[in-house]
């Protein structure tokens, strides 16, 4: 694959030999991603759930930013901290179940009453890339 077959929606990752070390291109873009030792990386970059972790904190400070501006508030700026973390719950037939949780945290600064922050709060969580993780997506796969 070339970076000349990436849409701007898409993503490619590449990985040779043993290693875990993987290079992800998107748009003209590099990144690196990668394991902890622990689950037999090399921690040379984030991890794919901390890559989902960043996606939704940019998306919904993005998407706040983009309605505050569109209100003509003095949002002078926000921060939104997602932390990942796994739960098993059993199901009615005994099996467990994993339950996957992206708590986020957000701060923001500006001048704004507590009417504003509370209404940029539920609109960063309708950003685009928190919805399709609360309400999932199709996945497929096919070989070339």
């Amino acid at each position: 694959m070339t970076v000349d077959s990436i849409s701007g929606k898409g993503a490619i990752a590449h990985l040779s030999g043993e290693s875990l070390t993987t290079q992800i291109v998107m748009k003209g873009h590099e990144l690196i991603g990668d394991e902890p030792p622990s689950s037999g990386g090399h921690d040379k970059g984030p991890a794919p759930r901390q890559m989902l972790a960043a996606s939704i904190a940019m998306c919904q400070v993005m998407t706040a930013r983009l309605y505050a501006s569109r209100k003509g508030w003095n949002l002078e700026g926000i921060s939104v901290q997602v932390d990942y973390r796994k739960e098993e719950e059993s199901s009615a037939e005994g099996a467990k179940v994993p339950l996957h949780f992206f708590d986020c945290l957000l701060e923001v600064r500006g001048n704004l009453d507590d009417k504003q922050k509370q209404r940029l709060i539920e609109i960063a969580m309708r950003c685009p890339v928190s919805r399709v993780v609360r309400e999932g997506a199709v996945v497929t796969a096919t070989l070339r």
